[in-house]
């Protein structure tokens, strides 16, 4: 049981993201990409939320790595100011 509980953490669901989420304004980057910067199988978890959110996001998954990588970098820079 604890195992399966620690796994639901490791990846959480794209309808908790999408939560966690819904309140970051357009122009700054979301928060899930910080557990997509880190788990590549998170790639496509993170496209459902940023499409979720109205965002849109490259179709390739290399460019998306890439995005998120980026968004990664935003995130910091956001949140070192807050």
């Amino acid at each position: 049981m604890v195992e399966h509980d620690l796994v639901v953490l490791h990846r959480p669901h794209p309808p908790v993201l999408i939560r966690s989420d819904q309140p970051t304004p357009a122009d700054q980057p979301l928060l899930s990409a910080l557990l997509a910067g880190d788990d590549p199988e998170l790639v496509p978890r993170y496209r459902s939320v940023a499409a979720a959110l109205g965002r849109n996001t490259p179709s390739n998954d290399t460019e998306l790595r890439d995005v998120i990588t980026s968004e990664v970098h935003r995130v910091h820079e956001v949140w070192r100011h807050q």
